[in-house]
Order: C-alpha cells, then sequence, then structure tokens
C-alpha cells in the first residue's frame, strides 16, 4: 500500500505552484510523528483552588515530565493562597502563577480561563506543542511523553484518557480517626473503576482558542475529539477528609461550577462518606454515567495500574532494565510473571532488538500469542497490557522508551504501590463491595 502524504487544499494550489519555496517550507513544517522527538515540548496548563494540602502529590513528577506548567490559583487571599505559593516555588517547573480574581468578571470560574495560560504558554515557547490540562487534586503517575510519543499530531490531535475519581467510603467512615494522619493515596484509597474518558492533552498548533466565558470544555473550541487511551489513568481527589469534602461541596455549588457533583453533599441530604459515586436521584445520574463500561467500586490496590512515582525513579536513573526485572519478582502471579521474565519473555526480547526502531513482527506476536493465555482478575490489567501494546508495536519511539512502557507496567502490577507499604484497607478486605 503507498505511503500517504499531506495533499494541500486545493485553494491553496495556485499559490503553491507560483511559490515552490512556500511549498517546501509548509511540508516540513507540518508536525511530525513523536513530535516530542521533533522539538515539540510539553507544557501544562494547571488550574488549582483550595488545594494546598495535595500539591506535592499532583506536582510530583512534574519536574522530570514537562517543560513548563502555567498555573491558574482560584484559592481566595489568605494563609491557605500563600501555602499554595509555597509548594509552588518548590517545583522549578512552575513557570508562572495567575490568579482567578485577576481576570474578568466572564472568565472566572470558567474552562476558558485557561486561554490566559494558553497564551502566556505560546509567548514562552511558541507553537506545535504538547499542551496537558492538569488539576490540582489530581495525580498523574505515569509519563505521558511516552504516550504522546506514539501519536501523530494530525491524526490525534487532542486524546482522551480514563479518570478515576477517588472518593470517602462508607466503611472508612468509623475507623476515620485512625486513617486521617496517613498519605493521601492511603486514606482515600477507593475509587471508580475504570473512571470517565476525558479529554487532557491536545497539540497546539496556535490556531485554536478557548472563549473566555467557555465552560465544561477543557480544550479550545472546535478542536475534535481524539482517541480514548485505556491503561492511561489519572487519579482525582475531590474528597479527601469530610471537612475538605464539605467545604468543597459550599464552594462548587455558590459558583456553579460542577454542582451536580456535589449534590450528595447539599446540607441535610446525606454525608460525605458515601458507597457508591455512580448516583443517581431526580435531578439526573452523576459522575460515571458517561461511561459506556458500568463502574465498578474497588480500593486503589486491586487495580493496574497503580504507580507509585517514586518506585519508578530509579528507572529515570540509566537503571531501566534492571528496574523492570527486579520489579517482576515482586508480581504475584507466576504465568505474568514468566511471560516478563521467561526466556522468551518481555524482558528478553527488548533485549535481543535494542536498535530496531521497529520490533520485529515474530517477536511480537509471540508475545501476543503468550498474553493470550495469562489471566489476571484485577480490574484494569487487560487496559494496561493494550497500552503497553501501544509502546511496544509503535513506530516513533526508541528502545529507552519501550523499556520505560515495561516499567510503568511492571510497576502497576506488583501488590501495593511500588516501594511503599500496601495501603491500608479500612476493614482489612480486599476490595469495598460492588
Amino acid at each position: 500500500m503507498p505511503r500517504r502524504t499531506w495533499l494541500p487544499s486545493p485553494t491553496r494550489l495556485p499559490e503553491l505552484v507560483a511559490d515552490p519555496a512556500l511549498t517546501r517550507r509548509l511540508l516540513t513544517q507540518r508536525p511530525k510523528a513523536n513530535a516530542l522527538a521533533n522539538g515539540a515540548k510539553l507544557i501544562g496548563l494547571f488550574l488549582g483552588r483550595d488545594e494546598h494540602d495535595m500539591l506535592d502529590d499532583s506536582l510530583a513528577m512534574a519536574d522530570a515530565w514537562f517543560d513548563a506548567i502555567y498555573v491558574l490559583e482560584g484559592t481566595k487571599p489568605g494563609p491557605e493562597r500563600d501555602a499554595c505559593l509555597d509548594h509552588y516555588r518548590n517545583h522549578p517547573v512552575v513557570a508562572e502563577v495567575c490568579f482567578d480574581d485577576a481576570l474578568p468578571e466572564a472568565a472566572r470560574n470558567r474552562d476558558g480561563s485557561r486561554q490566559l495560560l494558553l497564551e502566556a504558554a505560546r509567548r514562552d515557547h511558541g507553537v506545535d506543542n504538547w499542551i496537558a490540562i492538569l488539576h490540582g487534586d489530581e495525580i498523574l503517575q505515569q509519563d505521558p511523553r511516552l504516550l504522546l510519543a506514539t501519536l501523530h499530531p494530525s491524526v490525534a490531535p487532542s486524546v482522551r484518557v480514563r479518570v478515576a475519581h477517588h472518593f470517602l467510603h462508607t466503611e472508612a467512615e468509623a475507623h476515620w480517626d485512625r486513617l486521617a494522619p496517613l498519605p493521601l493515596r492511603q486514606r482515600v484509597d477507593t475509587l471508580m473503576w475504570p473512571g470517565v474518558p476525558e479529554t487532557r492533552f491536545f497539540f497546539d498548533r496556535g490556531d485554536r482558542n478557548y472563549r473566555l466565558d467557555q465552560h465544561s470544555q477543557v480544550v479550545p473550541r472546535s478542536l475534535r475529539v481524539g482517541p480514548l487511551i485505556d491503561g492511561f489513568v489519572v487519579h482525582q481527589f475531590n474528597y479527601r477528609s469530610p471537612t475538605q469534602a464539605q467545604a468543597r461541596a459550599a464552594d462548587r455549588t455558590e459558583r456553579g461550577w460542577q454542582a451536580q457533583h456535589y449534590r450528595h453533599l447539599r446540607p441535610g441530604v446525606g454525608s460525605p462518606f458515601v458507597s457508591t459515586l455512580d448516583l443517581v436521584d431526580d435531578d439526573g445520574p452523576n459522575y460515571e454515567h458517561l461511561d459506556t463500561e458500568p463502574p465498578i467500586v474497588t480500593r486503589s490496590s486491586a487495580t493496574v495500574p497503580w504507580i507509585n512515582p517514586a518506585g519508578l525513579s530509579e528507572a529515570s536513573n540509566g537503571r531501566v532494565s534492571e528496574y523492570v526485572t527486579e520489579t517482576a519478582d515482586r508480581v504475584a502471579n507466576p504465568d505474568v510473571r514468566r511471560w516478563i521474565t521467561g526466556p522468551d519473555g518481555l524482558v528478553a526480547t527488548l533485549h535481543q532488538h535494542p536498535n530496531d526502531q521497529v520490533l520485529p513482527y515474530r517477536s511480537l506476536a509471540r508475545l501476543r500469542g503468550q498474553h493470550s493465555q495469562l489471566a489476571d482478575p484485577r480490574p484494569g490489567f487487560d487496559a494496561s497490557f493494550r497500552y503497553l501494546w501501544r509502546g511496544l508495536r509503535a513506530r516513533h519511539i526508541n528502545n529507552d522508551q519501550r523499556w520505560r512502557y515495561a516499567a510503568e507496567f511492571v510497576a502497576g502490577l506488583v501488590d501495593g504501590p511500588a516501594g511503599a507499604a500496601p495501603p491500608s484497607q479500612p476493614t482489612g478486605s480486599a476490595a469495598a463491595p460492588s
């Protein structure tokens, strides 16, 4: 089959024929596959409000993954805003912090306010960059550069991933005094799986903008919906303690920002501890209704992937293959462990083809055939494998990036977050009832 190439619009043909230099320039300026390897940067547009208690978690890997992050902080002036600014100063990747109350009235509390951040990013870094949509209450635990390296901006100008919402489960209420001092991801480890599809990345060519009063759309206008990449999971913590949950509900209801997400926290209606976020009342459904797959309630320690960035730090220091092999020894499922470290397994295949731009078809077919015989009951195992497979099959990434895909895959399989104690279980059960 002949290779496809970019053809100019018929309306420009006379101009192009008359100016061959323009033709060459346009052809060479088209975004290439793996734009990050061709000079594109990864820039974050970060919205924060009253999240000083978890900013270090949400920015944990930003210094390693992003070229710059631009922050729009909505916390009201006072000690909490000062605490947020202290956290931002601890992360050199944060290039600029703006404040929501300095925006025009029509742009406050709106998704369109990201236009201010987008213009700042273009001012400092130009266009033709990947843009990430970030929030202060979310943990981005997987390296987005690996995902974006497999995508062509002309084919996938925006990307959807899974956003898994954590919440305070009813079983935790009786044990809250014990859970409250624990780190966030151990304290609030109940979530809805597999999460809802949401756009979190887009390629900025400079020709699309937000409307300042735009809402309920996190990317610029007229940008088409991109592919959904299962296996890349963003963990969102809207509810981190009973007091914080009630305060957040009051704030969002007053401002009309996603008020439907907090109906169960209306005064006199219910408790911040619930058995599910798949809530339906007279006003309609809540969080998980947009997904085609029925959601389940589970623990973060029972899902794949759930990756501790601290555990993956070794893979950032040139020890990727060693990290994969060592971490694979902790995988509980013996069949999966053999698939990773066996004679014809994942590790051996990557070692055999260190300089190949594309892994040989026979090697891929062998790995795929072996995987078809594996079974792991944990939610997300199949999606995590599909995400790994995307990296193994990609034609535009190097072998080091394939090893990093393998590192994330293996880290997500170990029992409990890599390099840390397993998350606390309020009732001692493996998973909350669905």
